[in-house]
């Protein structure tokens, strides 16, 4: 039997070795600064789960008590942090701690407002955790903010707290395979089943019907990544070195585990000294390097945008261009020359004409470069090919230093 989690499928998407090292060797992880962005989605979904269980018991609280319960939920956990952990609580970019705990009430004002008295549907469960499973040896761990009854249908609620609609199509896939869990225990008490997304700081509602087809659609995508992971495991016990490899992204940054990498092995090299220059280190070579592409990224995109300013200038002296051929100023002069360009139109008509003409040995391979060639030297007359050769003008720089005489 295999167990799997929807954490542990995203750790293996993300990179398979990350996912050895949590998931099979099970190395600690480093301790964390407390996230401010998790301890809002906990403490909004705690006081969620306070307000729901409350309506099941048919005591609706007031907007106050909710917010009292997201505080205390908050307030304990900062508290633990400070305290017990001493860790700070990470946040990002500009926001505080505060700005973090101010949009949690905010969120919570908004959705009492807009559902109260919550009589829309009643609670089946809220925050409920439980195995359900996807064939004969594979399980999953499931876990559902609120599940829903409207009279003979189901609704799978799932809060979001981000200020954007991120991974929309992975938590779907997520809710979908949930659907699974749900017919599994209740199977007997719907006729359909849904599935709600509901951000709170957007206001903003996503409500779907769950089918078989949907399902079957995901359980065979999230299948075929357990296999590999299984293929993996017997790979592994092989000692084969293909098991569980490496994958670089931008996510990397952000991993606990990149000191024992072999993508970033090097970066824990001691630095080494390259005597040819100067006593320069490797590591001042590749920085160095990088900036200077850095700059001349920079630089070439506004040598274009400059570019584009004269010849723009150029267009607008038309009329005198024998005088405007060559522009002039302190040091340096810039000469422009119209340059004819021939691009293909109609290439399986050109690469016809070409052979009846004896000519495609000569250009085999027909590039740009190679139909300009034959155009600009009178190989080919361009009258010749109408509607299949397009002509046209590009402008092209010569820069040249220019000593005015005093």
């Amino acid at each position: 039997m295999a167990k799997y989690s929807f954490s542990q499928i995203n750790t293996y998407k993300q990179c398979p070795l990350k996912y050895k090292f949590v998931y099979i060797d099970r190395i600690p992880q480093p301790e964390q600064w407390l996230s401010a962005e998790l301890l809002l989605w906990n403490s909004v979904h705690f006081a969620l789960e306070k307000l729901y269980n409350s309506v099941s018991n048919f005591k609706t609280p007031e907007l106050d008590e909710v917010v009292q319960n997201f505080n205390n939920y908050w307030n304990s956990e900062v508290e633990k942090a400070l305290k017990e952990w001493k860790w700070e609580v990470n946040t990002h970019g500009d926001n505080t701690v505060d700005d973090y705990k101010t949009r949690g009430i905010e969120y919570l004002k908004s959705y009492y407002n807009n559902y109260h008295p919550f009589t829309q549907s009643k609670t089946v469960d809220t925050e409920s955790t439980f195995v359900f499973q996807i064939t004969d040896w594979v399980y999953f761990n499931w876990f559902i903010d609120r599940l829903d009854k409207d009279w003979s249908i189901f609704v799978i609620n799932d809060y979001k707290t981000n200020k954007k609609i991120n991974d929309k199509e992975s938590h779907k896939e997520q809710l979908t395979l949930y659907w699974l869990g749900v017919y599994e225990k209740y199977w007997n008490y719907f006729t359909k089943l849904k599935a709600r997304l509901v951000y709170l700081a957007l206001d903003i509602v996503d409500e779907w019907e769950l089918t078989k087809e949907m399902l079957d659609e995901v359980k065979q995508k999230y299948l075929s990544y357990i296999k590999e992971i299984e293929l993996n495991k017997s790979r592994l016990s092989n000692w084969d070195k293909e098991a569980f490899k490496p994958c670089s992204s931008w996510l990397c940054r952000f991993c606990d585990f990149e000191t024992i990498c072999p993508l970033f092995t090097h970066a824990y090299y001691t630095d080494e000294v390259v005597d040819w220059l100067s006593e320069k280190t490797i590591k001042w070579l590749i920085d160095e390097y990088a900036e200077l592409t850095k700059k001349k990224s920079e630089i070439e995109a506004w040598v274009e945008n400059i570019k584009a300013m004269l010849i723009k200038y150029i267009d607008t002296k038309k009329e005198q261009w024998e005088i405007f051929k060559v522009l002039y100023w302190n040091k340096f002069k810039i000469s422009f020359s119209n340059q004819p360009n021939f691009t293909q139109i109609d290439k399986v008509k050109f690469e016809e004409m070409i052979k009846e003409l004896w000519l495609l040995p000569q250009i085999l391979a027909i590039s740009h470069h190679k139909v300009n060639a034959l155009f600009k030297d009178w190989t080919l007359a361009v009258e010749n090919f109408e509607g299949i050769i397009e002509k046209t003008e590009s402008k092209r720089f010569s820069v040249w230093m220019y000593e005015w005489d005093e």
